[in-house]
């Protein structure tokens, strides 16, 4: 017995038919990969805290850029995640 199948649409190309579990899988892969940008920017703005409260003076720019690598992966984290749900 064959699992139902669903319908999913990408824009502008042919109806693709995935079965449950394959849509399952799918939409898990996505979250996982979607997540993946919020949580390095997460990390990224916690270790450029550390860096900078606990550190000598001369770590301040070791600190900020891994600040502001952090803050250049929101952006990216918040357009997977807009591109996911489309």
């Amino acid at each position: 017995m064959t699992a139902p199948l669903s319908s999913v649409a990408p824009p502008r190309s042919n109806l693709v038919k995935l079965s449950e579990r394959d849509l399952l899988d799918y939409r898990a892969v996505q979250r996982t990969f979607d997540g993946a940008y919020a949580r390095t920017a997460l990390g990224q703005l916690c270790y450029a805290t550390v860096i900078l409260r606990l550190f000598q003076p001369k770590f301040f720019y070791v600190g900020l850029v891994y600040a502001i690598l952090g803050m250049g992966f929101i952006p990216v984290a918040i357009f997977r995640y807009r591109m996911a749900i489309r």
